[in-house]
């Protein structure tokens, strides 16, 4: 398997390279991304660098629309609503920043980090059955 890194203006729909931004809108999201690297330490547990993801998700965007929580053996999602008996919409693999050995890289994609994604996906009829790819790069779900 190939991975192809592309850069976000590239790989985005055009949809949201439209979306204006305002300034407060910004300044949260630095100032909350700030705190969440503060917080995290490398020798800290899964378990515990999740509540820290969860909260910089909550405080910065999705606290009055979003359930966020763990769901079976996925160690965070995000629901389309705000129950967690909503469908889900994004899945996240949460691993410690020094645990290298299962981190996905371009080098490296085949990692223990990416199968924990895709095989929960499986579960989630709401996510799409299909990922984007890039040319030449093949990645089905």
């Amino acid at each position: 398997m190939n991975l192809t890194i592309s850069l976000p203006a590239k790989s985005l729909s055009k949809v949201y390279l439209r979306q204006s931004l305002k300034r407060e809108q910004i300044e949260l999201f630095k100032a909350n991304l700030g705190l969440m690297f503060e917080r995290i330490r490398s020798g800290e547990h899964e378990e515990h660098l999740k509540n820290i993801v969860s909260d910089f998700l909550k405080d910065t965007w999705y606290k009055q629309t979003n359930e966020i929580n763990t769901s079976g053996r996925t160690d965070l999602v995000i629901h389309n609503g705000k129950s967690s008996s909503d469908t889900v919409g994004v899945l996240i693999e949460v691993k410690r920043p020094d645990n290298n050995s299962e981190m996905i890289s371009p080098d490296k994609p085949n990692t223990k980090a990416l199968h924990e994604l895709l095989q929960p996906a499986q579960q989630y009829p709401s996510l799409p059955r299909r990922l984007e790819k890039a040319p030449g790069a093949g990645c089905e779900a």
